[in-house]
């Protein structure tokens, strides 16, 4: 996969309380399409401040039946930390597309590149999303590994 297409779903701020899921705190998550030229999926990608304990992940995966989610464990400034249900290469290469999209279309980093760490699959991927024609784009960058 060179690159993806991200449609992102969520057209609010994507809060859920603890009220409605049952954790500790409140969640942020985005749903979005991710299309390949593999395949397309929809993905959830789940932040919290300050982070997703990865105690939550299953919980917070219970939450989104039938897609795949990304819990964000770290960011900062250019890199993310997420732990994901991943299928095959191509899902580990979607999910870091969605995070590193999201991260850049809500305004959570600026960074000329976003790279996005996958555990427990041990890759990385380096990434920048680019909005055009009113779509959202990630190509991924050499150094991905």
């Amino acid at each position: 996969m060179a690159g993806a297409r991200i449609e992102i779903l969520t057209t609010d701020l994507g809060l859920l309380t603890p009220e409605e899921t049952g954790l500790a705190q409140t969640v942020q998550a985005a749903k979005v399409v991710v299309t390949t030229t593999v395949s397309w999926k929809i993905h959830v990608v789940v932040s919290a401040a300050p982070w997703i304990r990865p105690s939550d992940e299953e919980r917070i995966r219970r939450l989104f039946p039938g897609e795949l989610v990304s819990c964000v464990r770290a960011a900062r400034e250019g890199e993310a930390t997420i732990a994901c249900d991943f299928a095959d290469e191509d899902d580990l290469r979607a999910a870091a597309a969605a995070v590193a999209t999201i991260q850049r279309s809500w305004a959570w980093d600026e960074s000329p590149a976003i790279r996005v760490r996958v555990v427990p699959a041990e890759r990385s991927f380096e990434l920048d999303p680019v909005f055009s024609n009113g779509v959202w784009t990630a190509a991924h960058e050499p150094g991905a590994r």
